[in-house]
């Protein structure tokens, strides 16, 4: 399925998948704070000879701070995601049904991501990578998932490792998730997500720098040279 399938798209966290569709960097949660921690997967292709093998290159963004980075995903394997039980299937909602859709799995694999040596405070981040899918009847991979069941515990995509300076070694829990509102899994909030149908975020996580998600800030745009904007 890994050989037959290219999940650059999907694991680039581009939804409906296409080159063309609205990006959007993924949200993550760094250190023991939890401070909000941008990840903006701008290039990522699949490598030729290694079905398996993504090279990768983006941006990621820390309180203001931006930095470059570079390096590769390996999947590794693929399992199929759990099925809702015909209990829960029966208790939920009109409005969000639950059903067990086949062809459902969970790609699982590694990344290492490097930032560039030349900064200031630069490091590595590495750790595993999950990611839920479905197989359409055309053939067409998709995100899907049944949140609460997979390994990306509601965040339907998700990068969850570590950072290590390059300088000291110290090592900084870190989670990215392409759904930050519904994950429940290790470094999230249980709280994040106040609203009812609505998205609102709890104003207690503001000073963790979540009180300017709404902004339409395009951060990993590199900017013009000064000839271009004479």
């Amino acid at each position: 399925m890994l050989r037959e399938h290219d999940l650059a798209l999907l694991l680039q966290a581009r939804h409906p998948p296409c080159k063309t569709c609205a990006f959007r960097p993924l949200n993550g949660f760094y250190g023991p704070s939890r401070y909000r921690i941008e990840l903006a997967m701008l290039q990522l292709t699949r490598d030729a000879r290694q079905p398996t093998l993504y090279h990768v290159q983006g941006k990621s963004r820390y309180k203001k701070v931006i930095r470059p980075f570079s390096g590769t995903i390996t999947l590794a394997q693929v399992v199929k995601q759990p099925e809702y039980s015909a209990r829960e299937i029966a208790a939920s909602s009109d409005w969000d049904q639950l059903e067990n859709l086949p062809n459902m799995y969970t790609a699982i694999g590694q990344y290492e991501l490097r930032e560039a040596s030349t900064q200031r405070g630069a490091g590595v981040y590495c750790g595993t990578v999950a990611l839920d899918f479905r197989v359409e009847e055309n053939g067409q991979v998709v995100q899907k998932s049944r949140h609460g069941k997979t390994l990306t515990q509601g965040g339907e995509l998700k990068y969850a490792g570590t950072w290590t300076s390059n300088a000291t070694s110290r090592n900084v829990p870190v989670t990215w998730v392409g759904n930050f509102l519904s994950y429940r899994g290790p470094q999230g909030f249980s709280d994040f997500n106040i609203g009812d149908r609505g998205i609102s975020i709890n104003p207690k996580y503001a000073h963790l720098g979540w009180n300017n998600f709404w902004e339409n800030d395009e951060w990993w745009v590199d900017a013009p040279p000064a000839s271009a904007r004479l």
